[in-house]
């Protein structure tokens, strides 16, 4: 966060709060539940996702907080990248293997 004079920057917070909070957690909702039922498992958030989304949450709060303490900004990407490679390893297995239910999809 930047200031001059009578004005305050915010710097990248607002941009980030919108990309990483509001666009990657809709995504990240939309393409689980999507890869839920597609791969023929139950379409609601289990303990393993609720804990994917808050990591997630976790990164987007570090990173619009980074704006004003910079050490952060190592913190949100490493929060980031642990919930997108968990999430990314349960669910590339699911992709991998056979619907438990036994049907095509």
């Amino acid at each position: 966060m930047a200031s001059t004079g009578d004005t305050v920057s915010l710097g990248l917070a607002p941009l980030h709060a919108m990309t990483m909070g509001y666009l990657g957690c809709t995504m990240f909702s939309m393409v689980t539940r999507v890869a839920s039922g597609h791969g023929g498992r139950k379409e609601s958030a289990d303990n393993a996702v609720w804990w994917l989304y808050w990591a997630l949450q976790t990164a987007v709060a570090l990173r619009v907080v980074a704006a004003v303490a910079q050490a952060l900004v190592l913190a949100a990407v490493a929060a980031w990248c642990v919930a997108m490679v968990c999430w990314a390893l349960r669910y590339g297995y699911w992709f991998g293997t056979p619907r438990p239910d036994g049907r095509d999809g």
